[in-house]
């Protein structure tokens, strides 16, 4: 009898151990489906960074070239800049604060955006004898 109860007993506990290896495999599935999912949030997150730093280096380049043909370039407001590929915001151009006037220092502030991202780069440059020097390098925000 002995041998016949346990016959009976042994499919429910086969049953039960196939229920809790799926759902052990089950949950490991589901916690790498989501840390794929966090990683491609960041390289996503990442990528679309990136790409307010290229468009605010295209405002800084469109400035530095206005520089280049007008010496006295100023903005009075925020401007937009447009592109084949988004737009940017020149926010500042002028004389650097502190400096004197007439030195030839100008600090340039430009503002890139892409999906929500906005990053801004102030850059201080000199303008003397005709060319373009850079003071200090580029301050990201």
């Amino acid at each position: 009898m002995k041998i016949k109860a346990n016959q009976k007993n042994s499919g429910f506990v086969a049953l039960v151990s196939a229920v809790l290896v799926s759902a052990f495999l089950l949950a490991m599935v589901l916690q790498n489906t989501m840390t794929v999912a966090l990683l491609y949030d960041e390289v996503n997150h990442k990528q679309h960074r990136l790409l307010a730093v290229q468009s605010a280096s295209y405002c800084l380049d469109h400035v530095i070239l206005e520089l280049t043909h007008d010496y006295f370039y100023q903005i009075s407001s925020s401007t937009d800049v447009s592109y084949v590929s988004g737009y940017c915001s020149i926010v500042s151009v002028g004389e650097t604060v502190g400096g004197v006037v007439g030195d030839g220092q100008i600090t340039i502030t430009v503002s890139g955006i892409s999906y929500g991202i906005t990053t801004t780069i102030v850059e201080q440059i000199k303008l003397s004898d005709g060319k373009i020097s850079l003071i200090s390098g580029r301050t990201y925000f």
